[in-house]
């Protein structure tokens, strides 16, 4: 007999495996000594940050050429790679002051390729905790902050943090609602919550495609994969960002409430930091769309 949705939903946390200790996803012979910042004058200021910080680069090399311009020079960086990466972008990436760890792909890559962001997202961090690291940034690798070290110098490093929260999952009003209620629904049910206990479910988000915290807080939050060894797992249609909240809520022993001021409470954001200092984040993806400039540029939905 096929499942429900929410069977299928709630078998998602039921039987979620932690990437947290699991060290056979690293490809370790890829590993080299750490290499450290560029010591030329230009460079100084660069990494005038704290030498327990350390920024995970994490995803694809399609734009290598702009992320490591960028990163050039900067201490403390690594590069989490798939391990179907080309020769040819591993030999740029070590001829750089980036430190890459290559981790192996998963035969599931789950819905909206979940499980290979988490995989390679928590092999990073956890060799950037190895390296030394007590606070982490993660950002993907279609994003560049200009200049880095004065948003790292900058940011509030006491609870993780994120650029905004989101009021809707999706920019694009074509794609249907429907999957996301059913999601969240089922997370209500199967959690117990009662009626009161349920409105407290909403569809308020994080955009996770960087944050920055602790590094145990970091490595906590993209902790999660979905059958990523079964090839026949069942995909569940709802995007990860609902996915990885909940369960660091759950991690964390909190209640099941993503409304916009508990969210607010638990959770930091610093759109407004770049805001106010100048500081770019810029989307290779989106045509080097500028994030710092949205909120004053455009009526987009969200918060910070």
């Amino acid at each position: 007999m096929a499942k429900s949705y929410s069977e299928i939903a709630q078998s998602s946390f039921d039987v979620a495996t932690s990437l947290a200790e699991d060290g056979t996803y690293t490809l370790d012979k890829w590993l080299q000594e750490e290499k450290e910042g560029c010591p030329c004058g230009n460079c100084i200021e660069k990494n005038s940050f704290s030498e327990d910080i350390y920024i995970v680069i994490q995803g694809h090399t399609k734009h290598i050429g702009e992320v490591l311009n960028a990163y050039s020079g900067y201490k403390n960086v690594v590069w989490a790679i798939d391990d179907d990466v080309s020769v040819r972008d591993i030999d740029l990436i070590y001829a750089s002051r980036v430190n890459p760890i290559v981790v192996k792909k998963p035969l599931n890559a789950g819905f909206g390729n979940i499980n290979l962001q988490t995989r390679s997202t928590t092999e990073g961090i956890k060799y950037a905790k190895l390296l030394g690291a007590k606070y982490c940034l993660k950002v993907r690798s279609d994003l560049i902050f200009h200049p880095l070290h004065r948003f790292l110098n900058l940011v509030d490093y006491t609870k993780l943090s994120f650029l905004y929260n989101v009021t809707y999952p999706y920019s694009s009003f074509s794609k249907p609602f429907e999957p996301v209620d059913a999601f969240l629904s089922s997370v209500a049910k199967h959690s117990g919550l009662d009626e009161e206990e349920a409105k407290k479910i909403t569809r308020h988000y994080m955009a996770d495609f960087c944050a920055i915290g602790p590094i145990d807080d970091v490595l906590s939050y993209f902790d999660y994969q979905e059958g990523s060894n079964d090839r026949e797992s069942n995909h569940i249609m709802a995007p990860a960002e609902y996915k990885f909240m909940f369960n660091y809520m759950r991690n964390k022993g909190w209640s099941l409430d993503n409304t916009k001021e508990n969210l607010r409470d638990k959770f930091g954001f610093f759109l407004s930091v770049l805001e106010e200092n100048d500081i770019d984040l810029v989307s290779i993806k989106y045509d080097y769309m500028n994030y710092t400039n949205l909120r004053k540029k455009q009526n987009w939905h969200f918060e910070s």
